[in-house]
């Protein structure tokens, strides 16, 4: 949950937008384990195959996944 400033737009438009979500198909703490597990995955590709070169795509996905929203 969060709030409609931190999200963006309303809470719960989705909910009743009807639209399908993956924290909605899976859950939210399901949804976060699963961000976390294929952004190691993401990230692990890009330092294994670019090293230091892959640090800007590295630290923008690893802010993704720490973001509020």
């Amino acid at each position: 949950t969060s709030s409609s400033e931190a999200l963006g737009k309303p809470v719960g438009s989705d909910t009743q937008q009807h639209k399908t979500t993956f924290a909605t198909m899976y859950g939210l703490e399901r949804s976060r384990e699963q961000a976390a597990l294929l952004t190691q995955q993401a990230t692990a590709g890009l330092q294994a195959e670019y090293g230091d070169g892959a640090w800007f795509l590295i630290e923008f996905a690893n802010r993704l996944l720490a973001r509020i929203r």
